[in-house]
Parts: C-alpha cells; structure tokens; sequence
C-alpha cells in the first residue's frame, strides 16, 4: 500500500510581530522552528526568518501543511476529549492571515503524489483580510477542453 506524500511551502511575507505568530501557532500545538535549527527536520511547520533586511519570513510543511482541526490539535498534545482545543482558526491559511502586515499576501503551495498515480497540487492566496484566492493543478483539465472540440476526449493523467 502506497502512502500519499506533500510538500509544502509559502512565498516571503511580512507579518506584525513573529514571535506573536508563533506564541499563536504553539496553542495548536505546531511549534515552528528556525529553517537552519536542527530541531526544523520531521517539524509539521518550519519558519525561515533569516531575511533581516526585508523582514519577510516562509514557512515550508515536509508533510504538508499541518491541520488545525479539533483532532489534529489533540493528537499534537496528546489530549483526551475532556480537554478543549483552540479553536479561533479553522486554518492554517486563516492563521497566518490574522498576522500578516497590511498589504502583504501569503501565497500557499502544496503538492502531493502517491507514488506516480497520483499527483496533486493546490495554491492559496491570502490577504490580512482574509480574503484569498485558490487553483488546483486538476483545473488544468477543464481549461483545456477549451483548447478542443467538445466531442474530444481529454483524459486525466491518474487514469
């Protein structure tokens, strides 16, 4: 049995404060080291703050983007159901959105296989009104059936 891998990463943006973001991140149980620290192998969420200059930080997920819903944050603290979990952000996205400088937009990649079956891809855009915009890679099937006849058949690549 094949088992699905992602990987995942943002552009560089500015947020208010770092720290506050990830005080923030800590009470879902995602602890985001630094990009050269050597607790950053196997984390759920690595943060790269190195650019002084700009003040832009990125985040990068080795397993995807880790979930923020009620049972991931419990298996994260190891919580039984008596103990009640965060629950301010349905996402990671939405998170990241209540942060981010005025201006500044988060971009959120991820792309995922299993085995060679498989392949996934997702981009979410994100403002600090939380506003965002998103495309998966299985658009691409309906754009081009604009670039053929109707009666052409396009067949998607997990077939």
């Amino acid at each position: 049995m094949s088992t699905f891998e992602a990987t995942a990463r943002t552009n560089h943006f500015r947020v208010r404060d770092v720290a506050a973001l990830r005080a923030e991140l800590a009470t879902y149980g995602i602890h985001a080291p630094n990009l050269l620290d050597h607790r950053a192998h196997g984390a759920a969420l690595v943060l790269d703050d190195r650019d002084v200059v700009t003040g832009t930080i990125a985040l990068f997920g080795d397993m995807g983007w880790p979930s923020l819903d009620e049972d991931a944050v419990r298996e994260r603290f190891d919580w039984d159901e008596s103990i009640s979990v965060p629950d301010q952000h349905q996402t990671l996205v939405e998170l990241i959105a209540s942060h981010l400088e005025a201006g500044q937009v988060a971009i959120f990649l991820e792309v995922g296989h299993e085995k060679m079956r498989f392949l996934s891809g997702s981009a979410v855009a994100v403002n600090a009104s939380g506003e965002t915009r998103s495309i998966e890679l299985e658009d691409i099937y309906g754009l081009a059936s604009e670039l053929t006849s109707p009666e052409q058949v396009i067949t998607p690549a997990h077939v």
